[in-house]
């Protein structure tokens, strides 16, 4: 360890050695896909928020609505 690491500043070198993952990292960041949504008025918030994690972690800004139209079924696909 040199001085400056001994004061409590790490040195290049030891602040490059973190075990941290980064959260730029894909690997890191894996956020289940969302449920199927059925129509079922008392499910509908957790199901978007699940949709609102999965945009959020899958960086997905455009259409988002278009998405979301793969994931219903049964009564909420009509």
């Amino acid at each position: 360890m040199s001085n400056s690491g001994m004061h409590g500043t790490p040195t290049p070198s030891e602040a490059g050695s973190s075990t941290r993952p980064r959260l730029d990292d894909n690997s890191a960041s894996k956020v289940a896909k969302p449920d199927f949504y059925y129509g079922d008025r008392h499910k509908l918030g957790d199901w978007l928020n699940q949709m609102n994690l999965y945009f959020l972690f899958n960086d997905i800004t455009r259409n988002k609505t278009l998405f979301a139209t793969t994931y219903l079924r049964g009564r909420a696909q009509h």
